[in-house]
C-alpha cells in the first residue's frame, strides 16, 4: 500500500491497523476526524474512550510504517506522502494516463495499465463496515482498469492470446456483462461468431437467474454486431468494395492515377471498428424497475419522431427513464446520445452555453485563422455545431426554461437533419412535430395483494432495492410486504417518495414509516387542498425529510442548494468556512455531508476532477425555497461568488503551465458554477467583479474553443455600468471582439473594439498595473498589415514569461510558413517546442510539433513529420484536446500519403474523421474529408472520392457566410477528380471559382493548392511546359518541393518524361520566379498565369 523513502514495500500488520491505513490512504491527505475513524475502525462495539484508541492505533501505525508521514489534526488525523510513494494513489494516476492513451495509442495504454494493475496485491484489510465501503471505488477502478488493459490489447490485435483470460473472467464474475462484451469482440475478431453467439445465450441466461434482468444496451450491441457477421455483410466489408474502374473511371481505365510504389490496389476503405458509440450519459447506479411499456414505446417513438418528449410531476422518474432510454438507442446514433441538466439554469442567456458545451467543440483548439466559431442567434451557433452529425440530444427539466428551449429545439431540428431530442419536462414544449409520452408513478399494488401480485410489483421492488442500500440485511417478508405496499399506495407510487422513504430504515421499521406518513399527509393536505395530490406527496416526504436534519445539516443543505452542477468537499468546505467566523463551534463539513448522503438528500458521482456531491432537482428546488424563506440567499449567493471569482482568478496563470491539464478538468467540472456566479453579478449590477470574473475566464474559454460564448459574456459585462478601467476591462474589451467578422463593416467594429481595448491596456501600463499576459498574445493577432503583425509578434518573442515568448515565437512562426519561408518558420516553431517545454505546457507544444512536422515533411523527411505528429498527438490526447487530436491525425494521414502509404493514411485518416465527428468539430471535418478524398483518388476509388468531396462542400456551405478556407481546397480537391474521370471542362470552373475565393483570402499556401490544380489541368490537356511553369509557382507560393505532395509528384513526372529534364527545370524556374519577382503579398497577377491554361472542349 506505502513504500518508505527508497521505495520499499511497507508492511502493516494486523486488521484493525490496516483498515485505519486504508481509511487515511483513500482520503488523499485529507484530514480525517475522529469520529469517521472510530466509525470505520469498529462496527458496534466501541471502545469505552474512542479518542484514546485511535490516537494509540496511530501510534502503533507511526511504528510500523516508519516511512508513512501520519499528521495530527484539530479534529483527526490526515497521510501525508508523495503520489508515487503510496500504491493506491499511484494505481489511480496510472489509470487515469491509460485511459488518456487509449484512444490514440492502445501500445502505450496497456503499457501504463499494466504497471497500474501489478501494484494490486493481496486482499485489502476487512475493518468495519465503513471501511469496507471505502474500498469499493478502488475495486470499481480495478475491475475498470483491467477492462481499458483487455480493450487496448484488443486494439492491438491480440485477440487470441485474451480468449481464456476472458473466459476466466466471465466465471469469477458472471453477472458482470463488460467481460461478456469483450470476450464476444475477442472472439469475433478470431471469426468465431458461433461460439460469441453462444456466450450471449449463456450471459442472457446467467443475468435473467441471477438478476432477473436483461442484457444492457451494450450487450445487446455486441449480439447484434456478431449477427450482422454471420449474415456476410462484415466479411463483404472486409473484402472491400468495387473500385470505380467499374464506373466511375470511364472505359479503358482504371480509375488509379499513377500509384506511388507499395500503393494498395483499388479498394473501398475498411469500417470502423466496433466502438460504442460517443456521448456523455451518466452512468446508471442501480437497476430501472418497471416502465416497460414506457421503455418500448419510447423506443419505437424515436424511430419515427424527431421530437419525443416525456412529460411527468416532479419525481416521477423522468430522468432516470430518459438515461435508460438514451442508453439504449444510442446505437442507432451514429454521433451518440447527449446528456444535459438544464435544471441549475438561472436565466435563458445560459441554455445555448450549455447545450454547446455538451455536444459543442470540445478541449483546446489550436489557434489559427481557419478555426472559427460562427456567429448568431444561439439556436444557429448549436446548429452550426451539430451541423450534420446522426444524434440523440437528451435535455433534462425543460421545464425551467421553457419558452427557450422550445426555440433552440425548433432551430435544431429544422437545421440538422441528422438530430432527434429526447427532453424530459413538467409542461410540453409545443413545438411542431413534437410526440407526447406523460409518465405516471409506478402502480401500486392493491390492498389485500399477495403473492407476486405483491413481490413482482415495481414499486414494491424499487423500495425493497433502496432498502438494501441502507440496511444490507434487509429482506422483505410476507410480514413486511403489505406494510411496504402501503407505504407506496401512500407516497402514491412516486419513484422519489419511496426512495426517500425507504432511507428511513435505518432509524424506523416499515410500520413505523407508514404510521408516521400518514401522520404527515393528514397535516398537509388539511392545509393545503388546493395542490395537486402528487406535488403534496412529494413535498411531504421532502418536508418528513428536511425536519429529520438537525441545524447544521439543514444549513448546509441549502448551501449545497446554491451550487449549479455539484461541489467538490474541498469548495463545500470553503463556502462553509467563509459563512462560519473563525472560532465558532460547527461540525465537521464531511461528516455533515455523509449525514445527507445517508438520508439519500445528497448523491455523490465521480467528474474529471475527483468525487463531486449533488441534489437531484426536485430536492435542490425544495431547498432553494427554505433557502430563499430563510432570508439567507443572498448571504450564501455572495460567498458562492466570491469563491468562484478567486478559484477563476488563481486558475487563469494555471492553465499557462504545467499544471493545465488537472486545471482544465476542475474548471470543466466547475463551470456552470462559474457561469451561475457570474449572471447573480451581472444581474445584480456589480460591474467590477463581473469583468473581473470575464477576464480570469478568458483563457480558458478561448482553450475550449468557446469564443462566441466567451465574445456574448464580454458584452454582457460591459454593459453593467460603473466598470472601472485597467487591464481586466481592457482584456474583456478586446475578448468582445472575438467574432467573426460578417463583411467590411463588421471587420471595422471588431477592429475598433479591438484598438480600444488595447488604449485602455496602455492607460493601465501608465497607471502602473501589471501586464495581462493573455492580453498581448491575442491583441497581437488583429494587426491588420502582415509587416505590422510579424513585428508585433517579434517583440512578444523578447518579453520576460516564457509562455509569452513561445506564443510569439509559434505566431511568429506561421506568418513565416504562410509566406513559404520555411527556415525562418523552422527556427520560431524551433524555439516555441523549447519555451513550451521549459515550463511543461502542452498547448504551445502542440502547436510547435505540428509547425516544424510539416516544414519536415516539405523537405521529404518524413520519418522527422511522422515522429513530430505522434508527439503532438500524444500530448493532444493527454490535454483533452479532441479537436487538436482530429487536426494531427489528418496531417499524420496526410504525412503518410505523401510517402506512399495509402493504406496506413486511409486508417489514420478514418480515425481522425471519427473523432472530429465524436469530438463536435464539425468545421474540422471537410480538411479531413478533402485528404480522404485525396487518398482514395490515388487508389483508384473514384466513388469514395466523390462522395468525401460533395460532404465536404456540403459542410462548407452550411454557414450563412462560407468559410472560405476551408471551402478552397474542396475545390481544388473536386478539379483534381473532375481531370482524373477526364472532364477537364468541369476542372476549368472548379479553377476559376477557387481563384476567385482565394484572392479573397490572399493566403500564398492556398494559392499553392490553385496553381497546383491548374498545372494538372494543363498537363492533361496536353501543355507540358505550362505544366511545368505552373509547378514552380505551386512550389515557390507555398515553400514546399513537388516531391513532397503527391499531385505534383504525379504532374511532374508526366511532364518530365514530355518536356525532357532540362525544358521541364527550366520551365519550373520561371513560374518560381512569377511569384518571387512579384510585389509583396500580390497574389493577383501571379494566379492570372495559372488562369492562361489553354482551355480544350473537349479534353485531350
Amino acid at each position: 500500500m506505502a513504500r518508505d523513502s527508497e521505495g520499499e514495500p511497507v508492511t502493516v500488520p494486523g486488521r484493525r491497523l490496516g483498515a485505519l491505513a486504508l481509511v487515511l490512504v483513500l482520503a488523499r491527505g485529507r484530514e480525517v476526524s475522529r469520529d469517521r475513524l472510530v466509525a470505520a475502525l469498529w462496527d458496534e462495539r466501541t471502545p469505552a474512550n474512542p479518542a484514546n484508541a485511535v490516537q494509540a492505533l496511530v501510534s502503533r501505525l507511526r511504528r510500523a510504517a516508519p516511512g508513512v508521514t501520519v499528521r495530527s489534526g484539530p479534529t483527526g488525523y490526515s497521510l501525508r506522502a508523495e503520489p508515487g510513494a503510496v500504491d493506491a494513489w499511484l494505481f489511480e494516476e496510472l489509470c487515469r494516463r491509460g485511459r488518456a492513451e487509449l484512444p490514440g495509442d492502445p501500445a502505450r495504454a496497456a503499457e501504463l495499465l499494466r504497471e497500474a494493475l501489478a501494484l494490486w496485491r493481496g486482499d485489502p484489510p476487512i475493518g468495519a463496515a465503513a471501511a469496507r465501503a471505502g474500498m469499493t471505488r478502488l475495486e470499481e477502478l480495478r475491475r475498470a482498469a483491467l477492462a481499458d488493459r483487455v480493450t487496448a490489447d484488443l486494439s492491438r490485435g491480440e485477440s487470441h492470446a485474451l480468449l481464456p483470460e476472458l473466459e476466466q473472467l466471465t466465471v469469477a464474475e458472471p453477472t458482470c456483462e463488460q467481460w461478456y462484451v469483450l470476450l464476444m469482440r475477442a472472439l469475433r475478431a478470431c471469426g468465431r461468431q458461433g461460439e460469441a453467439l453462444r456466450v450471449y445465450a449463456r450471459a442472457r441466461t446467467v443475468l435473467a437467474e441471477e438478476l432477473g434482468a436483461d442484457p444492457s444496451a451494450e450487450l445487446r450491441r455486441a449480439h447484434l454486431a456478431v449477427l450482422r457477421d454471420t449474415a456476410g455483410n462484415e466479411g463483404a466489408e472486409r473484402s472491400g468494395g468495387r473500385g470505380a474502374a467499374d464506373g466511375a473511371g470511364g472505359s479503358g481505365s482504371s480509375g488509379a492515377q499513377d500509384r506511388p510504389a507499395g500503393a494498395s490496389p483499388p479498394r473501398t476503405a475498411p469500417p470502423p471498428d466496433d466502438l460504442p458509440p460517443p456521448g456523455n450519459l451518466p452512468l446508471r447506479l442501480t437497476p430501472l424497475l418497471g416502465r416497460e411499456q414506457e421503455r418500448e414505446l419510447l423506443t419505437g417513438l424515436l424511430e419515427e419522431a424527431r421530437l419525443v418528449t416525456l412529460v411527468g410531476p416532479g419525481g416521477v422518474g423522468k430522468t432516470r427513464l430518459s438515461i435508460e432510454i438514451a442508453e439504449e438507442v444510442a446505437g442507432r446514433f451514429g454521433d451518440g446520445a447527449w446528456f444535459v441538466d438544464l435544471s441549475g439554469l438561472s436565466d435563458s442567456t445560459q441554455l445555448a452555453g450549455a447545450v454547446l458545451g455538451t455536444v459543442g467543440a470540445q478541449g483546446p483548439t489550436v489557434l489559427q485563422a481557419a478555426e472559427r466559431t460562427p456567429s448568431g442567434a444561439p439556436a444557429e451557433r448549436l446548429a452550426a455545431a451539430i451541423g450534420r452529425r446522426r444524434l440523440l440530444l437528451v435535455l433534462d427539466n425543460c421545464e425551467h426554461q421553457l419558452d427557450a428551449v422550445a426555440e433552440l429545439v425548433e432551430g435544431v431540428l429544422t437545421s440538422c437533419p441528422g438530430a432527434h431530442v429526447l427532453a424530459t419536462s413538467r409542461e410540453p414544449l409545443a413545438v411542431a412535430g413534437e410526440r407526447l409520452v406523460p409518465l405516471e408513478p409506478l402502480r401500486c399494488p392493491p390492498p389485500g395483494a399477495c403473492g407476486p401480485a405483491l413481490f413482482e410489483n415495481a414499486a414494491v421492488r424499487l423500495f425493497t432495492d433502496r432498502a438494501v442500500t441502507v440496511r444490507p440485511s434487509f429482506a422483505l417478508t410476507e410480514s413486511d410486504a403489505s406494510g411496504v405496499a402501503r407505504i407506496c399506495r401512500v407516497l402514491d407510487g412516486l419513484p422519489l417518495a419511496i426512495e426517500l422513504a425507504a432511507s428511513r430504515l435505518r432509524a424506523l421499521s416499515i410500520a413505523q414509516i407508514a404510521e408516521r406518513l400518514e401522520d404527515r399527509f393528514r397535516l398537509l393536505v388539511g392545509g393545503r387542498r388546493a395542490q395537486p395530490a402528487r406535488h403534496r406527496t412529494l413535498e411531504a416526504v421532502v418536508s418528513w425529510s428536511w425536519d429529520l436534519l438537525d441545524a447544521d445539516e439543514r444549513e448546509l443543505a441549502m448551501l449545497l442548494a446554491a451550487f449549479t452542477g455539484g461541489a467538490t468537499l474541498e469548495t463545500v468546505e470553503s463556502l462553509w468556512a467563509a459563512l462560519h467566523p473563525p472560532g465558532e463551534a460547527v461540525r465537521d463539513v464531511l461528516d455533515l455531508l455523509t449525514a445527507l448522503v445517508d438520508k439519500s438528500l445528497v448523491s455523490t458521482g465521480e467528474a474529471e476532477s475527483g468525487v463531486r456531491y449533488r441534489m437531484l432537482g426536485t430536492i435542490q428546488e425544495y431547498l432553494r425555497g427554505k433557502l430563499a424563506a430563510s432570508g439567507g440567499e443572498s448571504r450564501v449567493r455572495r460567498a458562492h461568488a466570491e469563491h468562484f471569482l478567486a478559484f477563476a482568478e488563481s486558475s487563469a496563470p494555471e492553465l499557462l503551465r504545467a499544471g493545465q491539464v488537472r486545471r482544465l478538468a476542475r474548471l470543466n467540472d466547475e463551470h456552470q458554477n462559474m457561469l451561475s456566479a457570474l449572471a447573480w453579478r451581472i444581474d445584480g449590477g456589480e460591474a467590477d467583479a463581473s469583468v473581473r470574473m470575464v477576464a480570469a475566464l478568458g483563457w480558458y474559454w478561448f482553450l475550449c474553443g468557446h469564443h462566441v460564448e466567451a465574445a456574448s459574456w464580454a458584452e454582457r459585462a460591459l454593459a453593467v455600468p460603473g466598470a472601472p478601467g485597467g487591464m481586466a476591462r481592457a482584456l474583456v474589451t478586446v475578448m468582445s471582439a472575438l467574432t467573426p467578422a460578417a463583411g467590411p463593416e463588421g471587420a471595422a467594429m471588431i477592429l475598433d473594439r479591438v484598438r480600444r481595448g488595447m488604449a485602455l491596456a496602455a492607460q493601465a501600463r501608465r497607471d502602473g498595473e501589471p501586464e495581462r499576459l493573455e492580453l498581448s498574445v491575442i491583441a497581437g493577432v488583429f494587426e491588420g498589415d502582415p509587416v505590422a503583425m510579424l513585428e508585433s509578434t517579434r517583440r512578444l518573442t523578447a518579453a520576460r514569461d516564457p509562455w509569452v515568448r513561445a506564443c510569439g515565437h509559434l505566431n511568429s512562426g506561421h506568418l513565416h510558413a504562410t509566406w513559404g519561408q520555411a527556415e525562418q518558420a523552422e527556427g520560431h516553431f524551433t524555439s516555441a517546442l523549447a519555451e513550451s517545454r521549459s515550463i511543461g505546457e502542452r498547448w504551445g507544444q502542440v502547436q510547435a510539433l505540428s509547425g516544424l512536422a510539416k516544414i519536415a515533411g516539405g523537405r521529404g523527411d518524413t520519418a522527422a513529420a511522422v515522429r513530430r505528429l505522434h508527439e503532438a498527438l500524444r500530448l493532444a490526447v493527454e490535454l483533452g484536446a479532441r479537436q487538436d487530436e482530429a487536426m494531427v491525425r489528418g496531417w499524420l494521414g496526410a504525412e503518410l500519403a505523401h510517402n506512399g502509404d495509402l493504406a496506413a493514411a486511409r486508417r489514420e485518416l478514418d480515425t481522425a474523421l471519427t473523432v472530429a465527428r465524436r469530438a463536435g468539430a464539425a468545421r474540422m471535418a471537410p480538411f479531413v474529408r478533402v485528404r480522404l478524398a485525396d487518398v482514395a483518388r490515388f487508389q483508384g476509388d473514384l466513388q469514395t472520392a466523390a462522395r468525401m468531396l460533395a460532404a465536404a462542400s456540403a459542410e462548407c456551405l452550411e454557414d450563412a457566410v462560407p468559410d472560405i478556407g476551408r471551402l478552397v481546397p474542396v475545390l481544388c480537391g473536386r478539379g483534381h477528380l473532375d481531370v482524373a474521370l477526364h472532364r477537364t471542362p468541369e476542372a476549368r470552373e472548379q479553377h476559376a471559382r477557387a481563384v476567385e475565393h482565394v484572392l479573397l483570402l490572399n493566403d500564398p499556401r492556398s494559392a499553392g493548392g490553385v496553381a497546383t490544380l491548374a498545372a494538372d489541368i494543363a498537363q492533361a490537356e496536353g501543355d507540358p511546359e505550362h505544366a511545368a511553369a505552373l509547378l514552380g509557382l505551386a512550389a515557390a507560393l507555398t515553400g514546399v518541393p513537388d516531391h513532397a505532395e503527391l499531385d505534383r509528384t504525379r504532374i511532374r513526372d508526366r511532364c518530365r518524361q514530355a518536356l525532357g529534364e532540362a525544358a521541364f527545370a527550366t520551365a519550373h524556374r520561371r513560374g518560381a520566379a512569377a511569384w518571387k519577382d512579384a510585389p509583396a503579398g500580390e497574389l493577383a497577377g501571379v494566379l492570372a498565369l495559372a488562369s492562361s491554361a489553354r482551355s480544350r472542349p473537349d479534353g485531350p
